[in-house]
């Protein structure tokens, strides 16, 4: 699945993005991420990822797993690096949300 959707990966990165996760291929995840911070048209939707907040007592099991894996891989120094040269750390003290720009 992952090989038909690298075909229209331009097209829909974030879902793409999303399936690397889901994947569990670190490595891989780890390059798209970097690919999209350097992005300007990528960056402030690459950046949501790094939005924390406390984990909503609801949200099930996937959603916990897939939020702590998702963390585990931000903070390599590989993603870091790229991350503290567009954006900065953001505590929320409440439940994670999504906005846009």
């Amino acid at each position: 699945m992952l090989a038909e959707m690298e075909e229209l990966k331009d097209e829909h990165i974030a879902a793409y993005t999303r399936a690397i996760a889901c994947s569990s291929d670190e490595n891989m995840l780890t390059d798209i991420i970097v690919e999209r911070l350097e992005n300007k048209s990528q960056r402030s939707a690459a950046m949501l990822d790094f939005i924390a907040g406390k984990k909503s007592r609801k949200a099930g099991r996937f959603d916990r797993e897939m939020a702590t894996y998702l963390r585990r891989v931000l903070s390599k120094d590989a993603i870091r690096k790229v991350f503290d040269k567009y954006g900065r750390a953001v505590e929320i003290d409440g439940y994670y949300l999504h906005w846009s720009d």
